[in-house]
């Protein structure tokens, strides 16, 4: 994807400054994070809300520097890697932070080639000359992730910024990075990776047309199709969702998976939503889905009348679940 379309498709969806550094960067002496920030999950909040607070006490702009694409599908390894959030969900969550400024850097191989000094150098002194520098206990950067906070500390002097060290962030003494909230959502865990995000995981698509056997049925689904194939879904199985559409927000069974009762379907990966209370035409419409829990594994029925009878079962445990947690519709 071109650079000049991504800057102008994010820059259409946010007020939050955008810039691709491939340019000095015209800030006076902002207070800075650097980090991929995938998922801008509780940790992550936790380092911007501590560049927030320092940029507010020094009276200067908060930016955060982020990359794209992820450095493990350049530098190997990660090719099949899924991410917690797109490009554009990630700056419409930094931007939910209170940040002035979105500095992006593109991860080319010629960029993962660069030392940690010459990156702080060509980049960070040169194109951005912050004044603060905010970062993880954990960071690491530069080729080899060789620079560490303990190589900031020895050139934040020649590179004129302070360097300011937060803490780990973790939820009932477990440690919170994005690598484990991926490995929770591939074991179908959203309830455990949504405490770990501070929110409800969540993706967006736009309606597809199907088989309409669920109509057929009686339980008529949306069929979902992602629109950035590299965004992460959790584990095959039925989930109890809410759908945020059109104007209004309704509660539905998301089924993801491979579809095995129905023949028609070639065992094809599929993402069904079936919006409790709505008998519509939803196609081409987009649609904002939040997970709230796993309700079970994807099952092989025998027949369709089985697997009406299992969609009603499906129902009533998700109208139970919603009863007894009085779960609202509202964040």
């Amino acid at each position: 994807m071109k650079w000049d379309y991504i800057c102008k498709y994010i820059k259409n969806q946010t007020q939050l400054k955008i810039h691709h550094l491939n340019q000095q960067v015209d800030v006076n002496h902002p207070a800075i994070t650097i980090g991929f920030f995938d998922g801008v999950h509780k940790g992550h909040r936790k380092v911007i809300d501590t560049l927030r607070r320092e940029a507010q006490r020094h009276q200067v702009a908060s930016a955060v520097v982020t990359f794209w694409p992820h450095p493990r599908w350049i530098t190997g390894g990660g090719d099949k890697l899924k991410l917690l959030s797109t490009l554009a969900e990630k700056t419409r969550l930094i931007e939910l932070c209170g940040v002035d400024h979105l500095i992006i850097i593109p991860f080319t191989p010629e960029f993962a080639t660069l030392s940690a000094m010459d990156f702080l150098k060509q980049y960070i002194a040169d194109k951005i000359k912050p004044g603060h520098l905010i970062i993880g206990y954990d960071h690491h950067f530069g080729n080899n992730r060789e620079g560490d906070t303990g190589m900031l500390k020895k050139v934040a002097g020649e590179f004129k910024f302070i360097l300011h060290t937060v803490n780990a962030a973790d939820e009932n003494e477990i440690a919170i990075s994005s690598t484990k909230i991926r490995n929770l959502l591939l074991q179908g865990e959203v309830e455990k990776a949504s405490l770990l995000l501070g929110r409800r995981y969540d993706f967006s698509s736009v309606v597809v047309k199907g088989l309409q056997i669920g109509r057929e049925i009686g339980y008529p689904t949306a069929n979902l199709h992602l629109e950035d194939n590299y965004k992460l879904l959790p584990a095959d199985g039925v989930y109890l969702v809410i759908a945020d559409f059109e104007t209004r927000k309704e509660f539905g069974l998301l089924n993801i998976g491979k579809n095995p009762t129905i023949p028609e379907k070639k065992l094809t990966h599929t993402i069904e939503l079936h919006i409790l209370n709505v008998n519509e035409n939803l196609y081409n419409q987009h649609i904002h889905v939040s997970f709230i829990c796993r309700l079970r594994d994807e099952m092989l029925l025998y027949s369709k009348e089985a697997l009406t009878r299992q969609i009603a079962t499906d129902i009533e445990n998700a109208r139970q679940i919603i009863r007894q947690k009085q779960i609202s519709l509202k964040p």
